[in-house]
């Protein structure tokens, strides 16, 4: 009778760790959490959950990482720019059924970015807008002290 016990309450547990890992994925210091078939991406400093964007990234590639190297990663991803800044900051498209975290990953991986991210939806409240970006506060930092402001 007690193996049975213990045979049960270790298959809930395993059972329990699987079904948590498949809903949550820690990559590069950021927690994403699926919640009803929708991937959010976890502030760092709130833990409030934003809407990820899973087909949308942005990236920035380190100085001495040659142009080509990106355009070859996309054109084998089949990932396109949508935009840049002068700040170098690049968003681009993931193509439909691409999964978030194996992108996110390849692109991490391969050396070329100083900054690689995943794009989350923002949320209007109270009359106050919430940036899509949960390190949003890092980018206004960066671009003051590019602007010589601080």
């Amino acid at each position: 009778m007690r193996n049975s016990i213990i045979k049960t309450v270790l298959i809930f547990v395993i059972l329990n760790a699987l079904v948590f890992s498949q809903n949550h994925i820690h990559i590069n210091g950021r927690d994403y959490i699926r919640d009803n078939n929708q991937w959010f991406i976890k502030d760092m400093e709130s833990d409030n959950l934003f809407r990820l964007n899973e087909l949308s990234m942005t990236v920035k590639l380190k100085e001495e990482a040659p142009r080509q190297a990106l355009e070859a990663l996309n054109m084998a991803h089949n990932i396109t720019i949508t935009r840049e800044n002068e700040l170098g900051f690049i968003d681009l498209k993931m193509t439909e059924g691409s999964v978030f975290h194996q992108k996110l990953n390849e692109y991490l991986n391969s050396g070329l970015f100083v900054y690689v991210e995943m794009n989350s939806y923002g949320k209007i409240l109270d009359g106050d807008a919430i940036p899509n970006d949960p390190l949003f506060g890092d980018h206004i930092i960066g671009i003051t002290a590019a602007a010589g402001l601080i």
